[in-house]
C-alpha cells in the first residue's frame, strides 16, 4: 500500500471496517502522557505507534463503522485537512494489515437496540471525583460509540463529541473540571453547559462511572512505586559512596577503584554483591590495601561517568535481562577512559570457545571474562593485577577460570573448580552493601545453596548443573531471610535450583513463616521447585498457607512428551505422582501450577498442544515459556545445535529446529495465546468443560478452533475476535462479556453441534459469573437451572479414578442434575485492581484472573 493520493491501491478497494471496532481505556497509555484512547483490538496499530487515537482518529474509525458505498479514500477526504491525510491513510494501511477493514460491510450490529438506563442510581455530584475505570471498552457501530455493561446490556450509546466528552474521565475529575480541561483542549465549541451536564447525567445513569474516594494522605503504610524507588535507592547509594570516599581519603597510600555496575534498582544485584564481599573480606581484608571497594551497586550513567577520570576496575554480571545494557555501560566507561579495566562474567557471558572470541570481537570494550562461579576468580584477577598499571593483563596467565585480551588475541585459561566452602562467601546482605535497597522495600533474591544435580540442555544454573549440591550455613540464610522481612521487602525469591530437593528446605519454608508473622513481610514469595521428588513439597506450601504468604507451587515438567526428553536429557516426576500431587491440592483448595516449555529441540506442534492439555486434564495453570538459548547451556554447545538443528543465537528464542519450522512455532505461539486467554486467565474455562462432556471435544481443541474461526470469520464472530486479538495487549472484557458469551452460545451450537437449552445456559451464566469486570459488583449469587457444582464435583472425582484423559465418556451430563446455584466471590479484588493490565504487568501477578467459587482453581 501507499500514501501517494490517487495511487490505486487496496485503500480505495476496501468499504469499511468490520462490526465492533472497540475502543479500549488503557491506564498505561492514558495517563500522563497526553496520549488519547488506543485501538487496542488492533495489535499491529499499538505496536506500529499508531494508537494514538485523538479525534481525528476516533472521528475516522467512527465513519468507517458506518455501512455504505463510500471508499475508505472518499472518508479520508472528508474526515479532515489534507495535511492530515497521510495519517488516517497509515492508520486505515494498518487496520487493514491486521485485517479489520472488509469489503461490502454488513449493516451496524447495535443500531435498533434499545438503551436501558438505571433509574436507581444515585445522581452524578460536581463536587464528587469520577472516573472511567481501567479496561472499558467502547464499541464502535453504526457510526456511535456504544456501552455495555457486564452483562450485555446496552447502557450508553454516544456521538463523537460525547465520547469526547466521557473521555475526559480517563483520570479521577469532578465533572467541573472535565468541562474545564475540555474547553480549554477547545473540545467542547458549540457545546453549552447545560448539555454537557444532560450528558454527564447519562453517563453517571449508565454505570460507566466510578467513584474514586479522597485520597487518604494521612496514611502510614507507604508502599514505594517503581518511579520514587529508583530515586530513592540511588540517593541512599551515593550517600554511602560519599562517606566512604571521605573514609578512604584519610588512608595513605595509591588504590585502584573496584566499581560494581548495576542500574536494575527493583532487586538488590546479589551476584555482584557476592564478589565483592568475597574480594573484600578474602585472607582479613588484605586487598583492601590496593584497592578501594566502592559500595555502589545502584548507578546510571551520569552517576558512572564520575568515575572514569581515572583508571578503575568496572564489574559487569551479565543475566539474560541486562547483558544488552551492561555492554552499552561497559563500552561507554572505555570510551571514557581506556585505561580501566571492564570485567564481564555471569550466566549470558560465553564460555563456549567459538562464543567467547566472538564476544571478544565483537565488544572490543571488554577486557576480560570469567567462566563458571565467579567469587574466587575475582579475588584472583585483583590479586594478581597491578593496582598502578590496570592494563598489563599478561600477570592474569597464571589466573585459572577466566579469558582476556592480549596483544596476540585472546588468551584462555583452564577452567576453576567450584568453592567447596560457600561459607566462605560472606553475605552482601549481612554486611550492609544492599541497605539502600532495604529502605526502599521493593524485593531481594537469596540462595541457600548451589548445585543442581541434573542436567538439562536448555539450562544453565550458575554453570552449576550435573553437580552436587553444596549449601549455605543454615544461621546465614535466616538472618538474610530475617533481613529482608524487617525490611519489609514485598518480594522475595530463593533462587535455588530445586526448592525442597533438600529436608532442610522445609526449616527454611516455615522460616519464612516466622519472619511474615513477626514483620508482615514479605507479601510474595518465588521459589523453583524440585523437579521430581515431592517428598517435602507439601509441608513446605502448608508453611506457606498457613501465613497466606501469595505464592504458588510450581512443578517444572517443561514438556510430557518422552521423545523431547530425551533429547533435552531430562528425566519428570512419574506421571501417576503428578496426577496424586495435583488432586491432594485440588482437595486441599491449594494453588499448582506447572511450567512447560514452547519450541523444546524434539518437540512439534502436535507435543506442545498435549503437553497444554495434559495441564487442562490436571486443571493446574501451566505457565507456557519459550526457549531462549542460553550462552552456556548444553543447548548451545556446537555439535548438540548441529545434531538437532537449532537456528538460533545465544539469547535469541529458539524458533526453528530439526523437528518443528519457523511456521510451526508461530502455530505453537498462537495455540499459546488461545491458551493463556482461554484456560488461565479462565475466559472460556467453565465453557470448556461443559463442552468437552458434551462433546468429546477436549480443551486445548475447542480453544484452538474457536480461535482460528473467529480471526477467519470476524464479521460472524466479531466479539470472540476482538477477544482473541486484544487480549494479550489488553487484559479487560471485549467490550462486554455478555456479549462475547452471547456469541460462544451461538458458536458452540452452529459449529460444534451441542443442543441450545438449558445445560448450555448454566454453562454460559457459570461462566459470565467468574469474569472479571469494572462495574461488577461482588459477591454474587446465581441460581442455575443445573446444579454446576455438583456435575463439575462428580467430574472431578471421575477424573480421579483413572481417567484423566478421558473423563468426558465416564461423567453424567450436566442436563441430567437439577437446579442449583453458585457463589463467586473476589477476595483479591481482581474486578477492582486487575483489569485492563497490560500483559508485562500481568505478567508479576501470579493469580490470573481467579476469583473464589467451589468451581474455581484455588487464588
Amino acid at each position: 500500500m501507499t500514501d501517494q493520493a490517487g495511487t490505486t491501491s487496496l485503500l480505495t478497494e476496501i468499504r469499511g471496517l468490520a462490526p465492533g471496532c472497540i475502543v479500549s481505556f488503557v491506564k498505561p497509555f492514558l495517563t500522563g502522557t497526553g496520549k488519547q484512547a488506543t485501538y487496542t483490538r488492533f495489535p499491529h496499530v499499538t505496536r506500529r505507534g499508531l494508537g494514538d487515537a485523538g479525534p481525528d482518529l476516533l472521528a475516522f474509525a467512527c465513519e468507517l463503522s458506518v455501512a455504505g458505498d463510500r471508499t475508505v479514500e472518499e472518508i479520508v477526504k472528508s474526515t479532515r485537512a489534507a495535511d492530515g491525510r497521510g495519517r488516517l491513510r497509515r492508520f486505515a494501511d494498518a487496520l487493514d494489515e491486521a485485517g479489520y477493514l472488509i469489503p461490502d460491510p454488513p449493516p451496524p450490529l447495535w443500531n435498533d437496540t434499545p438503551v436501558v438506563v438505571d433509574t436507581d442510581r444515585p445522581p452524578v455530584s460536581n463536587t464528587q471525583k469520577y472516573e472511567v475505570p481501567e479496561g472499558s471498552n467502547i464499541v464502535i457501530d453504526g457510526g456511535r460509540f456504544l456501552w455495555f455493561d457486564h452483562a450485555g446490556t446496552l447502557r450508553l450509546r454516544m456521538t463523537i463529541t460525547e465520547m469526547l466528552m466521557m473521555r475526559g474521565f480517563r483520570e479521577p475529575r469532578t465533572p467541573d473540571e472535565v468541562w474545564t480541561n475540555l474547553s480549554e483542549e477547545g473540545l467542547l465549541d458549540g457545546i453549552a453547559r447545560a448539555e454537557f451536564d444532560e450528558f454527564v447525567g447519562r453517563l453517571g445513569a449508565s454505570g460507566l462511572l466510578r467513584t474514586i474516594d479522597t485520597f487518604d494522605h494521612e496514611r502510614t503504610s507507604f508502599e514505594p512505586t517503581v518511579e520514587n524507588a529508583r530515586a530513592q535507592v540511588l540517593e541512599a547509594t551515593l550517600e554511602a559512596v560519599a562517606a566512604f570516599e571521605r573514609e578512604a581519603a584519610k588512608r595513605p597510600g595509591r588504590r585502584a577503584r573496584v566499581v560494581p555496575v548495576n542500574d536494575d534498582h527493583n532487586m538488590a544485584p546479589l551476584g555482584l554483591g557476592l564478589l565483592v564481599a568475597y574480594a573484600q573480606q578474602l585472607d582479613g581484608g588484605r586487598l583492601n590495601d590496593r584497592y578501594d571497594f566502592l559500595p555502589m551497586f545502584l548507578t546510571d550513567e551520569q552517576v558512572l561517568l564520575q568515575w572514569t577520570s581515572e583508571p578503575a576496575i568496572f564489574l559487569f554480571s551479565n543475566y539474560i535481562w541486562n547483558h544488552e545494557r551492561n555492554l552499552k555501560l561497559s563500552a561507554l566507561v572505555k570510551e571514557q577512559n581506556p585505561e580501566s579495566i571492564t570485567i564481564h562474567g555471569g550466566p549470558s557471558t560465553p564460555k563456549y570457545a567459538g562464543d567467547c572470541e566472538e564476544f571478544f570481537q565483537t565488544n572490543p570494550h571488554v577486557d576480560i571474562t570469567v567462566r563458571g562461579e565467579g567469587e574466587a576468580t575475582f579475588a584472583a584477577i585483583l590479586d594478581a593485577l597491578d593496582p598502578t598499571y590496570l592494563t598489563d593483563l599478561s600477570r592474569l596467565r597464571d589466573v585459572t577460570g577466566l579469558s582476556y585480551r592480549d596483544s596476540d588475541g585472546v588468551v584462555h585459561t583452564e577452567d576453576r573448580d567450584r568453592i567447596e566452602d560457600l561459607d566462605s562467601i560472606p553475605s552482601p546482605y549481612l554486611l550492609g552493601f544492599f541497605d539502600a535497597f532495604g529502605q526502599a522495600r521493593l524485593a531481594a533474591v537469596v540462595e541457600s545453596n548451589r548445585g543442581c544435580p541434573y542436567g538439562c540442555t536448555f539450562c544453565d544454573w550458575g554453570s552449576a548443573t550435573l553437580s552436587r549440591i553444596r549449601k549455605f550455613d543454615m544461621d546465614r540464610v535466616k538472618a538474610e531471610l530475617e533481613w529482608m522481612s524487617s525490611n519489609e521487602l514485598l518480594f522475595v525469591s530463593l533462587c535455588d535450583a530445586n526448592f525442597g530437593i533438600l529436608e532442610r528446605d522445609v526449616e527454611i519454608a516455615e522460616h519464612i513463616a516466622v519472619m511474615k508473622r513477626k514483620y508482615g513481610y514479605p507479601h510474595t514469595a518465588a521459589l523453583n521447585y524440585a523437579k521430581n521428588t515431592m517428598k517435602h513439597l507439601r509441608p513446605i506450601i502448608d508453611a506457606f498457607a498457613s501465613v497466606g504468604l501469595n505464592i504458588e507451587p510450581t512443578v517444572a515438567v517443561q514438556t510430557m512428551d518422552q521423545a523431547t526428553l530425551k533429547i533435552i536429557r531430562r528425566s519428570n516426576i512419574k506421571t501417576e505422582k503428578y496426577d496424586e500431587l495435583a488432586d491432594e491440592f485440588r482437595r486441599s483448595g491449594l494453588r499448582l501450577a506447572t511450567d512447560v516449555m514452547m519450541g523444546l529441540p524434539g518437540s512439534t506442534v502436535e507435543s506442545f498442544k498435549s503437553d497444554l492439555q495434559k495441564c487442562t486434564d490436571r486443571d493446574v495453570r501451566a505457565r507456557c515459556n519459550p526457549t531462549v538459548l542460553l550462552p552456556n547451556s548444553p543447548m548451545n554447545e556446537p555439535s548438540y545445535r548441529e545434531e538437532h538443528g537449532i537456528v538460533a543465537r545465544p539469547h535469541e528464542v529458539l524458533k526453528e529446529a530439526k523437528t518443528y519450522s519457523r511456521d510451526d512455532y508461530e502455530e505453537m505461539e498462537r495455540l499459546r495465546q488461545a491458551f493463556y486467554i482461554f484456560d488461565n486467565f479462565g475466559v472460556l474455562r467453565y465453557v470448556a468443560r461443559f463442552v468437552r462432556n458434551e462433546t468429546g471435544i477436549k480443551e486445548v481443541d475447542f480453544y484452538d478452533r474457536i480461535s482460528r474461526d473467529a480471526v477467519r470469520h470476524p464479521v460472524r464472530w466479531p466479539i470472540i475476535a476482538a477477544e482473541v486479538r486484544m487480549m494479550e495487549v489488553n487484559l479487560a472484557p471485549p467490550s462486554s462479556w455478555g456479549l462475547f458469551l452471547r456469541e460462544v452460545g451461538e458458536y458452540v451450537v452452529e459449529v460444534l453441534g451441542v443442543e441450545a437449552g438449558t445445560a448450555l445456559d448454566t454453562a454460559l451464566q457459570v461462566q459470565l459469573a467468574h469474569l472479571p469486570a469494572p462495574s461488577r459488583t461482588m459477591p454474587q449469587t446465581v441460581h442455575l437451572e443445573h446444579d454446576y457444582v455438583a456435575w463439575y464435583m462428580q467430574a472431578l472425582e471421575t477424573r480421579s479414578d483413572d481417567h484423566h484423559e478421558n473423563w468426558e465418556h465416564h461423567a453424567a451430563r450436566l442436563h441430567t442434575f437439577p437446579p442449583g446455584e453458585i457463589k463467586v466471590s473476589d477476595p483479591n479484588d481482581v474486578c477492582g485492581t486487575m483489569v485492563g493490565k497490560t500483559r508485562s504487568v500481568m505478567a508479576w501477578n501470579i493469580l490470573g484472573w481467579d476469583m473464589t467459587s467451589p468451581v474455581a482453581r484455588a487464588t
